[in-house]
């Protein structure tokens, strides 16, 4: 999942799901998926966590967090470490969109 830390602690939760990958290498899954992430704000970070889902529950097997300066205005591509997975990183592509509506 990919869920912005809103600096207001009253607004509602802001979060995307990736799809389960459940072919190919799942030690090293590639999900090559795009989504729009919004509301977000400036100065809110991204949290992205990482999940091994089983049979009955999901267990969450680490979390990354994206602070707002790597991305934003201008971006980020590249790897950051799983907090709880401590060889493992996660590549993400962020392209900050400029205000909707």
């Amino acid at each position: 999942t990919c869920e912005v830390k809103h600096l207001d602690a009253a607004a509602e939760t802001t979060r995307v799901e990736t799809s389960q990958v459940s072919e190919g290498d799942t030690l090293n899954p590639f999900w090559g998926e795009t989504h729009n992430v919004e509301p977000w704000c400036e100065g809110e970070s991204l949290e992205f966590t990482v999940y091994d889902k089983g049979l009955v529950a999901s267990k969450t097997e680490g979390k990354a967090v994206l602070p707002p300066d790597l991305f934003f205005p201008q971006g980020f591509s590249g790897m950051i470490a799983i907090s709880g997975l401590p060889h493992a990183l996660l590549h993400v592509i962020v392209r900050p969109l400029g205000p909707s509506g």
